[in-house]
């Protein structure tokens, strides 16, 4: 790991969003793939390494309803986790780690979610508010549908959005705009699209750790 790994483009995303962060707390940001099919894990592991290299207070969020996420990818326990905090059963203590053995603090994704369940938006918002309270920012991915229920449920409440897209992939007639989201229209959330590189941290990261292979194979 390290920030000198980390592609210019993703550098000026992460000098941006610390631009943005007024008063250095409590920023939020989502990370996610332009479509299903592409994880936006890697971007979002370099943003926050090259905001903790700036000397900022940063946790990564694995967001993951079926509990598998980042963390299992990663090599970490996915359990206790996001989905344990919000149903109460831990404790931020229980559930915080180290990535990398870095400056940059990791929340695992936790076990599945039943899937009829409703998420609780004033939950999910009072486990991000205490975050907001610790950290200068907070960095969420995940996977493109379970980052959309989020969106949702918590009624949009980011700072800034991060769409991760392939390299050369043309917009279609329904994609965000500077003005959308994951599909919702927004108001005073910063939107930023990240197109890929050929040598982009995917491919950076994957000689690294080995083991990062895309969901789909």
């Amino acid at each position: 790991g390290g920030a000198g790994d980390v592609p210019a483009g993703l550098m000026d995303i992460a000098q941006h969003l610390a631009e943005r962060a007024e008063d250095g707390v409590g920023y939020r940001t989502m990370v996610v793939g332009d479509t299903q099919r592409i994880s936006a894990s890697d971007e979002a592991i370099d943003i926050v390494e090259a905001l903790a290299a700036d000397g900022k207070r940063v946790v990564l969020v694995d967001w993951a309803l079926d509990g598998e996420g980042l963390a299992t990818t990663l090599g970490f326990n996915a359990e206790p986790g996001m989905t344990d905090l919000l149903s109460g059963e831990v404790g931020f203590e229980d559930v915080i780690t180290s990535l990398f053995d870095g400056p940059v603090h990791f929340v695992p994704c936790g076990g599945a979610l039943d899937a009829d369940s409703a998420l609780d938006g004033d939950g999910i918002n009072l486990v991000l508010d205490a975050l907001d309270e610790a950290y200068d920012h907070i960095i969420v991915t995940g996977s493109h549908l379970d980052a959309k229920t989020l969106f949702e449920a918590i009624q949009g409440r980011f700072d800034a959005g991060v769409t991760i897209c392939d390299k050369g992939r043309k917009a279609s007639v329904i994609e965000d705009t500077e003005n959308s989201f994951l599909g919702f229209e927004v108001t005073d959330i910063d939107v930023i699209r990240y197109e890929r590189s050929e040598d982009s941290a995917v491919s950076l990261r994957r000689q690294e750790l080995g083991n990062l292979e895309p969901a789909d194979g």
